[in-house]
Formats: structure tokens, C-alpha cells, sequence
């Protein structure tokens, strides 16, 4: 897949391209700016994968009780 922005200069669409292996690649409109906007590109924000984020949980609960230990000794 291919996400990308129509170069209009008003009203342009965040657009996706998706190769299905067939030759035809299938084009698809997703959103479209509001009147006097336009997009300026794509980012994506991070979403971890689950067991990325399950190790982060452990890996802070062994450091709270780490910590803990430590004050008491």
C-alpha cells in the first residue's frame, strides 16, 4: 500500500494505492480537506506491537520493585 496526497491546490485527498498482484493496482480516496485547507503530507504515529509493549510493563514493574528494595536496605 501507498499512502499519499493529490497535488491540487485547493481540496486535495489523502489517497491510497494497493498493488493486489492482479496488474491492476486499486485507488481508493480517504479523506478529502476541508474548503480553504489542504493536506501537506502522511505520517504515520507508532503503535507499538504487543509484545514490545507487554516487555515495557514488566520491564517497569521490575524496576518499581527494584526501587522499593533498595530504599529499604
Amino acid at each position: 500500500m501507498i499512502y499519499s496526497i493529490t497535488s491540487k491546490a485547493s481540496a486535495n485527498r489523502l489517497v491510497t494505492l494497493t498493488d493486489t498482484g492482479s496488474g491492476t493496482p486499486v485507488f481508493s480516496t480517504l479523506a478529502t480537506a476541508a474548503t480553504n485547507t489542504i493536506f501537506r503530507g502522511v505520517d504515520f504515529a507508532p503503535v507499538p506491537e504487543p509484545g514490545s509493549a507487554m516487555l515495557l510493563l514488566v520491564v517497569t514493574a521490575l524496576t518499581a520493585v527494584c526501587s522499593r528494595f533498595r530504599r529499604v536496605a
